[in-house]
């Protein structure tokens, strides 16, 4: 899928939207293989960026046990730690 390739060019060089996007694709299994995993760690990498949607859906993906936080995980948190 053509948004696929682009979404993944844009998020690699630090695009939040694009990270976002991409993890709404993978957590959905829109163009690519369904992943919760990889869906989490878009979001995150977004939620660090200031992405208040991102943040958003990360904590709807914890609170339904869907994602867990792990020690590279300290979601929404620019200076490694911090959480939800």
């Amino acid at each position: 899928m053509e948004a696929v390739k682009w979404y993944t060019k844009a998020a690699e060089q630090g695009y939040a939207d694009a990270q976002f996007n991409l993890a709404f694709m993978y957590e959905n299994g829109r163009g690519v293989a369904q992943s919760d995993e990889e869906a989490q760690e878009w979001y995150a990498m977004a939620a660090r960026l200031g992405h208040a949607d991102a943040l958003a859906q990360l904590r709807y993906m914890v609170a339904s046990g869907v994602a867990k936080l792990g020690r590279e995980r300290r979601l929404g948190s620019t200076d490694g730690g911090g959480g939800l």
